[in-house]
């Protein structure tokens, strides 16, 4: 049998769906994932359902060795620019840059551009709620967040 026409289009169609998510997942995480990230100490964040989202807008900037008490192990960690989105829509939309820790308790080498992390908390080096949330970036003092991956 031999596709003709709309039959190879409709082939063409099916491959194209099934492979476009493949093309845009950041390796190692999918939806729903644990995420921990941490964010400068003076950027204002809202916490919860309702609250901030982070939406990555950029490869990493580059990495950061001196994450000191922030992660779990001495590994570089990316620096990798987002949006904050204020979930409510009662703030403006400001921009920072945050340092990927870790996705389910994994190393990773940042997320893709788009990916968005809701329902942050802050956290313990291990992910764990917490309101020892404070570690320091290259001196200047950040507070750790775990989120879900959207």
């Amino acid at each position: 049998m031999y596709l003709t026409g709309n039959r190879v289009r409709a082939w063409q169609a099916l491959v194209v769906c099934l492979l476009l998510p493949a093309l845009y997942a950041t390796p190692g995480a999918a939806l729903a994932d644990t995420v921990l990230i941490a964010v400068p100490a003076d950027v204002e964040l809202m916490q919860g359902p309702d609250g901030d989202r982070v939406i990555f807008v950029g490869k990493a900037l580059g990495f950061v060795g001196d994450a000191q008490n922030c992660a779990m192990d001495p590994e570089p960690r990316p620096l990798q620019p987002v949006v904050l989105v204020d979930g409510g829509g009662g703030r403006t939309t400001r921009s920072d840059a945050v340092v990927v820790l870790y996705i389910n308790g994994e190393f990773v080498a940042g997320l893709k551009n788009g990916s968005r992390i809701v329902n942050l908390a802050r956290a313990d080096s291990t992910g764990n709620p917490s309101a020892d949330a404070e570690c320091t970036v290259g001196g200047r003092p950040y507070y750790r967040y775990t989120g879900t991956l959207e």
